[in-house]
């Protein structure tokens, strides 16, 4: 790869953050509105890549999952063959499901279906977050409007205006 399209190593593009760094990033003050701004993209887009990989890896357990019980239903099989037993689809069913390969499997399995909605919920939180910086965002805007109007000296129909637009703004997106 040449040099030029080679990314930065501290490029958002490379994965570096861990769970634990993602989720010491959901929480903010008002003040820091500026900063959870500039961090909210990258920090969203490390918690889809945190979410794609335990998704994968639970794909993965799923699939090695399918091939235990297949291998150990064979393995019934062949031994009740060897020894003449007769069994029923059932009974190879229900020994299968008993083996202690396909159970530590479904554990694993449960682990991580737990996990991937952890997952989801760390990116819901980040989806919370940017409505929360907006709003925050959206309030020192309409802040600092009140007072360049109030320094203007027009306070009285200005300032009736831009509470009557805020409210109405909020009312709207709150419902009440």
């Amino acid at each position: 790869m040449p040099a030029s399209k080679q990314p930065n190593k501290n490029s958002v593009l490379m994965g570096d953050m861990t769970i634990s760094q993602i989720i010491s990033h959901i929480n903010f003050e008002d003040e820091e509105v500026e900063y959870a701004a500039r961090t909210l993209p990258k920090c969203l887009l490390e918690a889809v890549r945190y979410r794609v990989r335990i998704m994968r890896r639970r794909m993965e357990k799923g699939q090695t999952l399918d091939v235990t019980r297949v291998n150990v239903s064979q393995k019934i099989r062949a031994q009740a063959k060897r020894s003449g037993d007769k069994v029923t689809e059932g009974g190879v069913k229900e020994l299968t499901e008993l083996s202690p390969a396909v159970r530590k499997h479904q554990g694993d399995m449960i682990k991580l279906v737990e996990l991937e909605e952890f997952a989801k919920l760390i990116l819901e939180c980040f989806r919370y977050k940017k409505t929360a910086i907006t709003v925050v965002a959206d309030m020192t805007n309409a802040e600092a409007a009140i007072l360049r109007h109030y320094e203007a000296g027009d306070t009285k129909n200005t300032l009736a205006t831009l509470q009557k637009k805020a409210r109405d703004k909020y009312t709207q997106v709150g419902g009440g």
